[in-house]
């Protein structure tokens, strides 16, 4: 499995936008494999981590 940064965003967005868009990123991420999705903080910022299988070329 490769790990890679899915997405970046600010933490001080509203909270019902993060949820929406956390949500969706991880809906997104599930229906593409992935095996395991966490976030982590970078500053001040959220990025979404995930563990995806490698792509098929």
């Amino acid at each position: 499995m490769d790990t890679i940064r899915i997405l970046t965003i600010s933490d001080s967005a509203p909270v019902a936008v993060l949820d929406k868009v956390l949500t969706a990123a991880e809906d997104a991420l599930e229906a593409a494999g992935a095996q395991r999705i966490w976030v982590e903080r970078d500053s001040m910022a959220l990025a979404v981590m995930a563990q995806l299988p490698p792509a098929k070329r």
